[in-house]
């Protein structure tokens, strides 16, 4: 985990130094996605969770797009998700996502969502969202 941390900024970023690795171009090599996360410099709550993805076909990394959470339910504090896993195959990502529900504290998001991301004509664009059931989250 690598932080950043700017004077005066009221979050920071650590970018996690794991990755995820899938074919997205279909081209039979795999690019690469990178966990990023936000938090407050003086907390411990996760404000934001993202993947930003890229190709280094070239030998140079060239980022192709990000996957944010997408699925928002109207909270007292109005947060969106937080992107948990993620998974790539050709023209497709797919993300699960930790949901905050109405009655969640601002810590703990109980439901979860998936949603879906196409890659097509050089562009990684968001396709749809759906909250996952008690036990459905395929």
């Amino acid at each position: 985990m690598k932080d950043f941390k700017s004077e005066g900024v009221l979050a920071e970023i650590r970018v996690d130094l794991e990755t995820i690795k899938g074919d997205l171009d279909g081209d039979g090599a795999d690019e690469i996605a990178v966990k990023i996360a936000c938090y407050p410099t003086e907390g411990k709550v996760l404000l934001d969770q993202a993947f930003l993805v890229f190709t280094g076909h070239t030998g140079t990394p060239t980022f192709m797009g990000a996957v944010n959470a997408r699925f928002q339910q109207q909270t007292s504090y109005n947060r969106v998700g937080i992107v948990d896993k993620l998974q790539i195959s050709p023209s497709t990502i797919t993300s699960d996502e930790l949901v905050f529900r109405p009655d969640d504290a601002e810590c703990c998001p109980t439901g979860r969502a998936v949603a879906t991301w196409v890659y097509t004509s050089g562009a990684l664009s968001f396709m749809n969202v759906r909250e996952c059931g008690e036990d459905d989250c395929s």
